[in-house]
């Protein structure tokens, strides 16, 4: 099968590539930038030039399939970008597929589309439940429209399917990174100390919903139950704490601190839209 990929140098793409290819897949992957074809091309990709903030009409190579991984992800921010990305991009995406044969279409949406802006805790959740596309949180509403979109697109001969994965983590994965340099800098600290459920998803497991969706599902549906890492944590502390205490971060010797959920909501919010809403989104996510 010919597969498109996009995102292909961010955590999901980066691992799913090698996995398509090892499976005897001829893959491509979107890129704006050539400094990525050294890197699409090690990992067995062939890179494509088009940009999907561009208001030119992609051109792609004859497909079968295509995976959209790409997506502006910040947590906060001008709201606009996200929605030009996020929102236009995809369905500028989902025209230049049925242009180019594509017969299936693999979006990775987010499970925090269903998410309100009250930050209510979501328990036994299902695809049926509603989601908020004008979240104040622009990410969020970004998400849940691109994903409207993609699932409205499906018809005969062209199927659409939208995965929702919580919050994904694995080898190289951005936060991650970035922990061992905040806990020394003294700029991290645990909201209610780390004691509360949340949800996360392996990027191995988020790759291999991606490679069944290839195969089966229907069409015009939006799959989340099957995307994670069974039943949510219930100390999120554990990881954070295990991953300062690992001798290669150096951080063992660095306090962590806690700051109490009504002192985190109190925080100074990004420019994004929704101000004492953005904040508790920041307190229940940011930690």
């Amino acid at each position: 099968m010919k597969i498109l990929v996009t995102g292909g140098t961010g955590l999901v793409g980066g691992r799913l590539i090698p996995r398509l290819v090892e499976a005897g897949h001829e893959v491509f992957a979107l890129t704006r930038s050539a400094s990525s074809h050294g890197r699409l091309k090690a990992l067995g990709a062939s890179p494509v030039d088009a940009d999907l903030e561009s208001r030119a009409p992609l051109s792609l190579p004859a497909v079968d399939s295509i995976v959209h991984a790409a997506a502006l992800f910040r947590f906060s921010g001008p709201r606009q970008p996200y929605f030009r990305t996020n929102v236009d991009g995809t369905a500028a995406l989902l025209k230049a597929a049925e242009k180019a044969g594509a017969r299936t279409f693999v979006y990775i949406s987010a499970a925090g589309i269903i998410m309100d802006d009250a930050g209510s805790a979501i328990r036994h959740a299902d695809e049926s439940a509603p989601t908020f596309p004008n979240h104040s949180s622009a990410y969020l509403a970004s998400k849940a429209q691109a994903e409207a979109i993609v699932l409205a697109a499906n018809k005969p001969g062209f199927r659409t399917i939208a995965l929702r994965p919580p919050a994904i983590w694995g080898p190289g994965d951005p936060f991650s990174r970035a922990l061992p340099t905040a806990i020394k800098s003294g700029q991290f600290a645990f909201i209610d100390r780390g004691d509360y459920a949340f949800s996360t998803c392996h990027v191995d497991n988020v790759v291999e919903a991606v490679q069944c969706a290839l195969q089966r599902g229907e069409g015009g549906q939006a799959s989340s139950s099957a995307i994670g890492n069974g039943r949510p944590s219930a100390n999120s502390s554990r990881r954070w704490r295990s991953c300062r205490d690992c001798p290669s971060t150096g951080c063992a010797r660095f306090p962590i601190g806690s700051l109490p959920r009504l002192a985190a909501r109190s925080m100074p919010s990004g420019p994004s839209r929704g101000g004492k809403a953005t904040r508790r989104f920041r307190a229940r996510w940011c930690a």
